[in-house]
Parts: structure tokens; C-alpha cells; sequence
């Protein structure tokens, strides 16, 4: 049977397309993030092929993208404040500093020609930090979760005291 290549794909629910495509831990972290988002009502919406985008009133906190056996979130938040009370824990800050998305040039309009300089990220600074999606966790096993279920708290909260997460 041979498909239109005018049609567009459809529509899947995020826990569906898990449970099609990961496996054993990995489905479970992201089954539990998953169940995370939305008992704090920021449902993963269909936003193209394996790419779920949610929202939390009006404003991005991340994107839940999976192909291959393989799941990651991308976070919207630049978590450049001050996150002491919520990232006091040093292994939650080792886990999201050591997922920091170097910029690869992706987009040659996202840098205007300049030369990037340091980024701070949860009161870290790094080289070289995309400037779009600071934080990308690939794979997150259940102790990522735990992390990511912070960041995602972090940045609704940015949200809902009118700071803006960019």
C-alpha cells in the first residue's frame, strides 16, 4: 500500500508513541514524566512527527521529541536566575550542567554574526551555550527525571510570575 506524500501524519498521544517506541527504563522515566505533566496540567500537545510540545498558560517550557528507541527534553527556560531553593541539591545541578546544549551553529540567524560569549546556567557559567534550548536531556533515566521534574517547576513558575522563561 503505498502513502500520499501530501498527507499529513497523524495526531498521537504521547503515552501511545511511548509505549510504541521505548523500552523497558526508558519507557518507564518517560512514562513518568509524562504522568508528571500533566497531574500539573501542562498536557504534551502534538506539535509535528515524535515532537510534543508543552505549555504551561501560554508560555513554552519544553519539547518532548523521540525517534529511534530514544526520548529527550528540550527546555525552554534560559535558568539563568538564582535557582538556590529548588537547585540546592548538588546532583541536580551536575545532572543539568552536564546536559547543557553547546550551540552547533544550527541556525546562523540565532547568533547575528557575534562571537557567543559565556552563558550562566544555574549559577554556572559555560562557553558556548546555544542560545535557544540551554538544557537538552537525552535519555533520562528515573534520577534525570527527578531533575527535569525541577527544571519544568522552575520554569512554570517563571511563567506564572510574568518572568519571561527566553
Amino acid at each position: 500500500m503505498k502513502t500520499n506524500p501530501n498527507e499529513k501524519p497523524a495526531r498521537q498521544i504521547i503515552e501511545d508513541a511511548i509505549n510504541k517506541q521505548l523500552e523497558g527504563e526508558t519507557q518507564t522515566a518517560a512514562l513518568d514524566f509524562a504522568a508528571y505533566l500533566r497531574a500539573h496540567k501542562m498536557s504534551p500537545l502534538w506539535a509535528s512527527v515524535n515532537s510534543w510540545k508543552v505549555n504551561f498558560k501560554g508560555g513554552g517550557v519544553c519539547y518532548i521529541k523521540m525517534a529511534n528507541g530514544s526520548w529527550l527534553i528540550n527546555f525552554h527556560g534560559s535558568f539563568q536566575r538564582d535557582y538556590e531553593t529548588t537547585f540546592s541539591n548538588a546532583a541536580d545541578k551536575k545532572i543539568a550542567w552536564a546536559n547543557i546544549k553547546h550551540c552547533v551553529k544550527c541556525n546562523v540567524n540565532c547568533i547575528a554574526g557575534e562571537k557567543w560569549v559565556r552563558a550562566s546556567v544555574l549559577g554556572k557559567d559555560f562557553d558556548n551555550v546555544c542560545k535557544n534550548i540551554r538544557i537538552v536531556m537525552s535519555n533520562p533515566d528515573a534520577v534525570a527525571v527527578e531533575c527535569a521534574k525541577k527544571l519544568v517547576e522552575k520554569t512554570r513558575d517563571d511563567i506564572l510570575n510574568g518572568r519571561a522563561v527566553w
